[in-house]
């Protein structure tokens, strides 16, 4: 019959409960057009795959210039300057407009 198992060995009873039904009730002529939609789906699931590798490929390439991009500005030092320069810009800005 096909009855799926999870990883602790258990059946679930909407597995059990369709696979009894469908052996009891199913038409069997179907089995072909399930065969044919089995092969469809198998198509649409590689080809949504596919994209996904591709994708996630793009975004690995844009994430690598990203950070070689701004592989320069990682310098404590500088960073630490243009912090407090850019503060004191500000306290006289905000100072200057206070008089």
């Amino acid at each position: 019959m096909a009855i799926r198992v999870d990883s602790e060995r258990c059946v679930h009873f909407h597995e059990l409960l369709y696979r009894v039904m469908r052996r009891l009730y199913g038409n069997h002529e179907l089995l072909n057009k399930a065969f044919d939609m089995q092969v469809f789906e198998m198509i649409t699931q590689n080809r949504v795959l596919k994209l996904t590798e591709k994708t996630q490929k793009e975004l690995q390439k844009y994430k690598e210039v990203k950070i070689s991009e701004y592989s320069g500005i990682a310098n404590p030092m500088m960073s630490q300057f243009q912090t407090k320069q850019a503060l004191k810009a500000w306290v006289r800005f905000a100072r200057g407009h206070n008089n």
